[in-house]
């Protein structure tokens, strides 16, 4: 998908070698959200380099997922459910390794 410019994985179990294969076949990718991709090790630089240098706007695993646009609770479901919808001011262009998310 050559032509793709945003792209929503939110929640799936995909793995570095899958991100790269992303980052490979779509150069016009402007916005990806990773947001609960907890297979996703981006302690390996070169691959958060990547990210943050490739395209615009990321949200990264541990990310928040916000506010009430961004999530929707499921009683159902002790995770909810995200709706992809809007790419706008709150995507972080850079990921900041001092947050204090437990990466374990």
């Amino acid at each position: 998908m050559p032509n793709l410019r945003h792209l929503c994985l939110v929640a799936i179990g995909m793995d570095n070698e899958g991100l790269e294969a992303i980052l490979d076949g779509c150069p016009y990718l402007e916005s990806l959200d990773l947001r609960r991709c907890i297979r996703l090790d981006l302690q390996q630089v070169a691959l958060l380099r990547r990210c943050s240098e490739q395209i615009k706007h990321v949200k990264y695993p541990f990310d928040s997922i916000g506010g009430a646009d961004d999530y929707i609770y499921d009683s159902d479901d002790d995770y909810g459910d995200v709706e992809c919808e809007d790419y706008g001011s709150d995507y972080y262009p850079l990921y900041d390794s001092d947050d204090d998310y437990d990466h374990a």
